[in-house]
């Protein structure tokens, strides 16, 4: 289990679930994973959070919340592909 503190408040979570999910996803067809965007930004959050990523890295224009955000808000276009 992993616990961790943000301003003040505590949360857990198991480290097999969050895996478990990553692998999910992973799994998901094309169309699954774009009706499952929600969830792929969520979990992109806690890993870059979880991993420390730097901001400059996953919030840029080439970041992973960026760009699934971008498919969230636009769907795949020729800027934004899914790949």
């Amino acid at each position: 289990m992993i616990e961790y503190v943000v301003e003040g408040d505590k949360y857990m979570l198991h480290y097999q679930e969050l895996k478990d999910h990553y692998i999910t996803h992973l799994e998901m067809s094309d169309e699954e994973f774009m009706k499952n965007l929600p969830s792929a930004l969520h979990l992109a959050c806690v890993i870059c959070f979880l991993k420390e990523i730097p901001t400059y890295i996953c919030l840029s224009d080439k970041g992973v919340i960026h760009e699934l955000t971008h498919l969230l808000q636009h769907g795949e276009t020729e800027l934004i592909q899914l790949k």
